[in-house]
């Protein structure tokens, strides 16, 4: 019997902890579904020049000094530790890609040879994460290369948009997107908009990260060995409209006197940020990031992911809101979270920062399985039927 081929196009760039696990989530809950599959390796700097320049620039300067390593440290040593921070957490993200998904052995880098590779795959699936951002488009992941019509079925699984209104989206991508034959979307609002767009029955799934059996994400973290065995409070913060004034820095330093705990402070070189911690982590990948989490008595976070791990590790977090909600991606950002604590059923979870820690708040994680349990079967429902039912119904 034939295999019948078929392609996962996601974010993998910019070195994100989220990013790079749903990634993963992706390709293994298509395959544990029955589907065997491989990751686009794309390359989505490649049209931008900028973006490839500046990462250019710092393997150069890195490389020159290099060549004078005990004069590099002694004259620029901000700048030389930096760097090679940088390069080490990059390497760290390499490995990880390199043993955890199924890369295509060639890399891509424009339509044309994307085009030419995959329009005799059964399928090409592209999601989830917000490849669909109006604000970060790329006709590449609405799979512009796929030829309308063709045999390759083109398969959208959970995008997210970060908007509220269809009015934001170019014509461009509406025209993609009414070429689909099958659409799913991680959130409501995007359903909704897609819906209106398309004058077709959206159905909103799960994250893929959410899909995967827990198990699977509690072998990953056991393989991190550096974690102290002691209780401490990790914090996890992504960029925002209004950064450093979002971290809760004076919330952190209450918990931590009420708990008496240490505090890890996840500070990549991409999200910098000025937490005093008593061990800052600079230099991990997912694999730690998961262990940390697994780990950790206490967690503040903005993350969408970080709060999923959370969940799934059944740890005590804190969630802040991200954006500020008149600010441009505000309302929507900030509803990714609170529709995702809404379906574990631990709303409390939001905190204000200017609060009290409440380290005696309850926290039930099997009371919102029920309701994950129903929306992992419809997810399911949805990807055989993209894959299953004849082309174009």
């Amino acid at each position: 019997m034939k295999i019948k081929k078929i392609a996962i196009l996601t974010r993998r760039a910019g070195y994100n902890m989220g990013t790079s696990l749903q990634a993963v989530a992706m390709s293994r809950f298509i395959a544990d579904a029955g589907y065997p599959n491989i990751i686009i390796d794309y390359d989505e700097y490649a049209g931008h020049l900028l973006w490839q320049l500046k990462p250019a620039v710092n393997r150069l300067i890195l490389s020159v000094m290099n060549l004078c390593p005990m004069i590099s440290r002694l004259l620029y040593k901000s700048k030389y530790d930096k760097l090679n921070r940088m390069h080490s957490q990059i390497n760290t993200f390499r490995e990880f890609e390199h043993r955890y998904m199924y890369l295509t052995n060639k890399k891509y880098r424009s339509a044309k040879a994307l085009r030419r590779d995959f329009n005799d795959y059964y399928a090409c699936i592209c999601g989830s994460d917000q490849i669909w951002s109006p604000y970060f488009y790329d006709p590449i992941f609405f799979l512009s290369f796929i030829k309308e019509g063709g045999i390759c079925r083109k398969i959208a699984y959970a995008p997210s948009m970060g908007i509220t209104d269809s009015s934001m989206l170019q014509q461009e991508q509406i025209n993609l997107i009414l070429q689909f034959d099958s659409i799913s979307c991680r959130e409501q609002e995007a359903s909704s908009i897609v819906s209106k767009i398309t004058g077709r029955e959206i159905t909103t799934v799960l994250d893929p990260t959410l899909m995967v059996a827990p198990d699977f994400w509690h072998g990953i973290a056991d393989e991190a060995t550096f974690i102290k065995k002691e209780k401490y409070i990790l914090t996890y913060f992504l960029h925002t409209d209004y950064y450093q004034d979002s971290i809760p820095y004076d919330y952190i330093q209450k918990l931590k006197a009420k708990t008496g705990l240490s505090v890890y402070n996840i500070s990549l070189f991409n999200l910098v940020n000025h937490i005093d911690a008593d061990i800052t982590f600079d230099t991990i990948g997912p694999i730690e990031f998961l262990s940390l989490i697994k780990n950790a008595e206490w967690i503040c976070t903005n993350s969408f992911h970080c709060c999923i791990f959370s969940y799934l590790f059944k740890r005590h977090f804190f969630v802040f809101e991200r954006f500020m909600k008149n600010g441009r991606e505000g309302g929507n950002q900030n509803s990714r979270i609170h529709n995702l604590l809404k379906l574990f059923k631990l709303e409390h979870c939001i905190t204000n920062p200017n609060d009290e820690p409440n380290i005696s708040q309850k926290y039930d994680f099997n009371i919102g399985l029920p309701a994950i349990t129903a929306e992992r079967k419809n997810s399911l429902i949805f990807l055989n039927n993209a894959l299953t039912l004849k082309k174009g119904l």
